[in-house]
């Protein structure tokens, strides 16, 4: 995964917010998982058509103030986690 690749929503995953976290249900699977307030806001950045790693990080970046790089290995770490659970998908061409 690229800095500039695009991630979206996978369409077959409905999330609720339930207390402090985020919760994912993967309806084909019928798994659910969890994310933290931070992973929470990554989630919700993906519902207008995705984001870009970068993108992402940048998001990271000014709302906590973490060092850039702090901020890439995190989202590249979330999002190959998501991507394996089938939660996002990848849109290699993406520009936002």
């Amino acid at each position: 995964m690229k800095l500039d690749d695009r991630i979206v929503q996978a369409d077959n995953v409905v999330a609720r917010q339930v207390g402090g976290e985020m919760v994912l249900l993967h309806l084909d699977a019928g798994t659910y998982y969890g994310l933290n307030s931070v992973g929470a806001i990554l989630w919700e950045a993906l519902s207008d058509n995705g984001r870009t790693i970068a993108a992402l990080s940048d998001l990271l970046i000014e709302k906590y103030g973490i060092d850039t790089q702090v901020a890439r290995t995190d989202v590249l770490a979330l999002a190959s986690d998501m991507l394996e659970h089938k939660l996002i998908s990848l849109d290699e061409g993406g520009t936002r």
